[in-house]
């Protein structure tokens, strides 16, 4: 589908050019994102439904010089947008995301090659994820999660499960698509998982290797359920963002996952480079910075970039950190814990993502509505 698409496109999308895809959870549309890589474009991708105001302003502050859909018939449908794209120079970008942009208009992300395949690299052995592997897609994929549970999975030769997100919010929907296509892989927000602990155990067979919560910490109630749900899966606790993909992970036994107080992030992916910003008389507790192996270069906007993405000499060499805006605390054993915003500080309620890319529960509920330290 991918190929044929290719040769649909007018010449004027080439090599270097943004084009900004309003997308639809489909294989259709993975094609799509596919088939302008293969021509040497980078797709920008947005929501389908994405309003007209707020995508002339995407379409501005990125450059995006293209926008493709499809018709109703199933036909290609490609528009110039008279804008000339606004991509580093240097290496191709295989793909473009959008933060969240509960803050306003959402800060275009820009991925490059070796960040992507990177993360592809350190994803399929951390999860073993080989040619055959069933993986539940449950993000749109305008989401950062697609980079794993889509992307990661296709490049190794995966068999990636698309889950409908018009039936997402529905308890029987994920119970039967779980029985019926038994994932091995399922990574998702814990909203995704009340859903499916409503519903209750879908199958004996069903029963995953990996169990993977992002986005926001899951209460400890909900934890004890998914440990009875799934007694023989190793959980994993990620922490990221759009601009860094994952960059801390916590893993743990399904006894360990539910009898866990406060679930912190655990430790900086292999390759991680991190520092704290220390508040006065809070040592090991400020906000957090991180330079990943696999984070983006930064943003269409360049000053956006300079507020951000900042570089730093050690040892002689120039590491670029990113600025969280998150508040985290060493605890005695090393491992970090998530304590809030840069301004406040959590209590009882699970930390909103919002600036920096992570999903907020505002997000999360549409989705699922029914329409210098250094890691070893």
């Amino acid at each position: 589908m991918a190929q044929d698409l290719t040769w649909q496109f007018p010449e004027s999308v080439s090599a270097g050019s943004l084009v900004l895809v309003e997308s639809r959870k489909t294989p259709r549309f993975g094609a799509l994102m596919i088939s302008l890589g293969l021509r040497g474009a980078t797709p920008l991708v947005v929501p389908d439904r994405l309003g007209g105001e707020l995508k002339d302003k995407l379409i501005a502050r990125s450059g995006a010089s293209h926008i493709a859909s499809f018709t109703d018939a199933g036909n290609l449908r490609v528009a110039e947008t008279g804008q000339a794209p606004k991509l580093p120079a240097g290496e191709p970008v295989p793909l473009c995301l959008t933060t969240s942009g509960s803050t306003g208009v959402p800060k275009v992300v820009v991925l490059s090659k070796t960040g992507v395949n990177t993360f592809f690299d350190w994803a399929q052995g951390c999860f073993s994820i080989q040619p055959g592997t069933r993986i539940l897609s449950i993000a749109p994929f305008n989401f950062d999660l697609s980079l794993l549970e889509l992307w990661a999975g296709l490049d190794a030769g995966a068999e990636v499960i698309l889950a409908d997100p018009e039936r997402s919010a529905d308890p029987g929907y994920l119970a039967e698509l779980c029985a019926e296509t038994r994932p091995e892989i399922v990574q998702a927000v814990p909203l995704f998982h009340e859903r499916l602990c409503a519903a209750g155990r879908p199958d004996p067979g069903f029963s995953p290797r990996h169990v993977i919560v992002t986005g926001e910490a899951a209460p400890r109630v909900l934890r004890r359920q998914m440990a009875r749900q799934f007694p023989s899966a190793v959980f994993h606790n990620i922490y990221g963002s759009t601009e860094t993909n994952d960059s801390f992970i916590l893993t743990l036994g399904a006894e360990d996952f539910a009898a866990a107080e406060k679930l912190g992030i655990g430790r900086p992916i292999a390759g991680t480079d991190y520092y704290i910003t220390e508040a006065p008389g809070e040592p090991g507790t400020g906000e957090l910075l991180t330079a990943i192996p696999f984070a983006a270069t930064g943003y269409t906007d360049p000053e956006q970039t300079l507020n951000a993405f900042l570089p730093r000499l050690e040892n002689e060499r120039l590491v670029t950190y990113f600025r969280t805006g998150d508040r985290v605390q060493r605890q005695p054993d090393g491992s970090l814990l998530l304590i809030g915003r840069a301004g406040y500080v959590l209590t009882q309620e699970p930390l909103p993502k919002t600036s920096t890319g992570k999903i907020n529960r505002g997000a999360v509920q549409r989705l699922y509505a029914p329409r210098p330290e250094k890691s070893a």
